[in-house]
């Protein structure tokens, strides 16, 4: 007879939520539906003024571990031909939204990130080249901690800060990333 070892009871996977150009949604003052590249073409958002805003949101799921920081991943690339060490500022706008509670809905103070990413010669400085931007959402933020009672959503809204280094961006792609524990 043959014994196996006990079945572990939690298991942490690495998992993410995907969004692609044509998911993300648009703020009152939209980014610009393009194509880029030639063969194969790809959908993307042309980021260039700082008021023009996207957004993704996604339900928190029963697998989240809601203790553990998120990930979220910006896919872009570049518009123009930059200079080394230019650099791209991002704002973040996140809230955590719970359902059944008065005032923790969609229009609850957000929490506001900061981002920036340097281009530079090694990572590449022509039109078409690509950058993953990360961002880190804190588990335990005092205003929108994804571990609250309730949970049931995260809303990013994401724009330009300004356009003094790096003024057009094409948006690829944003992923959400998280642990889940089976």
């Amino acid at each position: 007879m043959t014994t196996f070892g006990a079945i572990p009871s939690d298991i942490a996977l690495t998992r993410s939520i995907d969004f692609d150009a044509t998911e993300i949604g648009k703020g009152s003052t939209a980014p610009t539906d393009v194509v880029v590249g030639t063969s194969p073409e790809v959908s993307a958002l042309l980021f260039d003024a700082t008021a023009e805003t996207g957004m993704v949101l996604a339900s928190l799921l029963p697998e989240m571990d809601l203790n553990i920081n998120f990930t979220v991943h910006f896919l872009w690339a570049l518009v123009n031909t930059e200079v080394n060490e230019d650099q791209l500022d991002l704002t973040l706008d996140y809230i955590v939204f719970q359902e059944n509670v008065t005032g923790a809905g969609l229009t609850k103070t957000s929490t506001q990130i900061l981002a920036t990413q340097q281009v530079t010669t090694n990572g590449g400085l022509a039109i078409g080249d690509v950058y993953d931007l990360d961002v880190t959402l804190v588990f335990d933020d005092a205003t929108n901690p994804l571990n609250v009672t309730d949970a049931a959503g995260i809303v990013i809204e994401f724009h330009l800060t300004n356009l003094t280094e790096i003024a057009a961006i094409h948006l690829l792609d944003v992923d959400i990333e998280y642990t889940a524990l089976f």
